[in-house]
């Protein structure tokens, strides 16, 4: 929440055996402004575990979600992935029309890395895995460059997907342009100027 810039908007749900959202009551997942951080801030603070990772019903309301025009909704999924139901859990993913990039930071020492990498192949984002004790703030860190890089600014871009950061920590650097250009329908990378 952090690496948030003063135009972005943001929406936060919670999910184990129960699915709660930020200032949400009902199903509709509002995308709030910054100036409602303090308010998330103390929210996040109350949340509990309690045991259980229901995310089908979670990741299908922010698939739901409709970015403002000429913005980029970004998903960050954080959980260990110890679903019973990761068949339906990819082919949503896989089957939605989300225009949505979906990234997952999986925590735990029996985290279902597969799934949680699968998840963000499928929704054209990244992973990242982290145990009880290691530091998460690289991980965060790598994750939030990804999603929002922090001083950046695009006067104009070419078309076609141009670098990012991803590409840098990525393990296979070849296997991730050649989903990139996958993913898209210019087939080529571009260049940001």
């Amino acid at each position: 929440l952090d690496t948030l810039q003063c135009e972005d908007r943001f929406a936060l749900v919670a999910f184990d055996s129960v699915v709660e959202t930020f200032d949400a009551p009902d199903r509709a997942i509002p995308l709030h402004p910054l100036a409602r951080l303090p308010q998330a801030r103390s929210w996040l603070a109350t949340i509990d575990s309690r045991g259980g990772t229901q995310m089908a019903e979670p990741l299908r309301r922010v698939l739901d979600l409709h970015a403002e025009p000429g913005r980029l909704l970004c998903v960050l999924v954080i959980t260990d992935g110890q679903v019973g139901n990761e068949s339906a859990l990819l082919a949503m993913v896989q089957g939605s029309a989300s225009k949505a990039r979906l990234f997952t930071l999986g925590i735990d020492t029996a985290v279902n890395d597969s799934l949680l990498r699968e998840l963000a192949r499928l929704g054209r984002g990244t992973c990242e895995l982290v145990t009880p004790g290691e530091p998460l703030e690289a991980s965060l860190g790598r994750l939030a460059r990804e999603i929002g890089p922090d001083g950046v600014t695009v006067n104009s871009i070419s078309p076609g997907a141009f670098p990012t950061d991803a590409e840098k920590i990525h393990p296979n650097q070849d296997e991730y342009n050649q989903m990139v250009l996958d993913s898209q329908s210019l087939k080529r990378r571009g260049t940001a100027n």
